[in-house]
């Protein structure tokens, strides 16, 4: 069975693997790492660092700086068990959210896990499915299943 996506705008590219393939990051190069972000210190909802701090809207997994924009992964547990969690958000250092990740039309399971590279922004997902995002809008660009 072929990952398939929900419908995009034709410009959009998704990458598509069958379960027979198997897919690592490294291995095959399609999601580059960068450790170059910095992690954020996170306590319960409180994201701070680099002398800003400012209070998130639910619980977080992960908050990275990139450049003057902060990137947090929220606990999507915290979210809706029925729906995609929607769970990657951006915010300025005053904590004005700038934009909400897109979600890939996984359903319950679509969630994401982490960022994985700054330049271009990945981002891993609960789905088994690393998605290349829009650093301006938080849309999905393109897809690889890696799982």
């Amino acid at each position: 069975m072929a990952f398939r996506p929900c419908s995009r705008r034709s410009s959009e590219r998704t990458s598509h693997f069958g379960h027979n393939r198997s897919v690592t990051n490294d291995r095959f190069g399609a999601v580059p790492h960068n450790n170059a972000t910095m992690k954020l210190g996170v306590h319960n909802q409180w994201i701070e660092g680099n002398g800003f701090r400012f209070e998130g809207r639910f619980p977080v997994l992960e908050a990275v700086l990139i450049g003057s924009r902060v990137l947090v992964t929220y606990d999507w547990m915290s979210f809706p068990r029925d729906v995609a969690a929607r769970n990657l958000f951006c915010y300025d250092l005053s904590g004005a959210e700038l934009w909400r990740a897109q979600d890939i039309c996984m359903g319950a399971v679509d969630a994401y896990t982490g960022i994985s590279s700054e330049l271009p922004l990945w981002a891993q997902n609960f789905a088994g499915v690393a998605c290349r995002i829009d650093e301006a809008t938080g849309s999905v660009l393109e897809q690889i299943f890696t799982k």
